[in-house]
C-alpha cells in the first residue's frame, strides 16, 4: 500500500520530498547549501529503527527553531542513521516539499558600525 505524499506533509510536517531524475527521496534534510543538499532517507533507515527516526524527527520539529540541522539538535543519539544519509547534487535536485535547512542560517552577520570623532579646538 502506497502512502500519499498529502498524507505525509499532514502527519510528518518535518519529512521533505526530494527528486532527483526520476526518483523521489523522502526524509529529513540535513543541510542545503550551494553546490550540495543531504537528506537522511526514509526508505534506507532500518526496519527496526523507522519509528525511532520518526519520533527524533518529531522531537526536533516541535522543540527546536527548526534552523538547526537534525542531527545537531538531537546528537549523538541520531548516529545510528548515519547510514541512511544520501548527498545530491544541487543542480539536480528538486525539492517537492517540507522544510529546508541550511547551516548558513545559523551564522548571524552583524553589521559593525564605526564611529569616527574628531575634536576641534577653537581658537579665541
Amino acid at each position: 500500500m502506497a502512502i500519499k505524499l498529502e498524507d505525509i506533509q499532514k502527519d510528518y510536517p518535518f519529512l521533505s520530498c526530494l527528486k532527483v531524475a526520476k526518483e523521489e527521496y523522502v526524509g529529513i534534510i540535513q543541510n542545503c547549501d550551494p553546490r550540495l543538499i543531504s537528506i537522511y532517507c526514509y526508505d534506507h533507515v532500518p526496519n527496526d529503527l523507522k519509528t525511532l527516526f520518526l519520533e527524533h524527527g518529531k522531537n526536533w520539529w516541535w522543540e527546536s527553531n527548526r534552523k538547526t540541522p537534525v542531527n545537531m539538535f538531537i546528537g549523538n543519539d541520531f548516529a545510528v542513521f548515519r547510514s541512511s544519509l544520501r548527498s545530491f547534487s544541487t543542480k539536480e535536485c528538486e525539492v517537492l516539499f517540507g522544510p529546508v535547512t541550511k547551516l548558513s542560517d545559523l551564522v548571524v552577520n552583524k553589521r559593525v558600525r564605526r564611529k569616527t570623532v574628531q575634536l576641534l579646538r577653537r581658537m579665541q
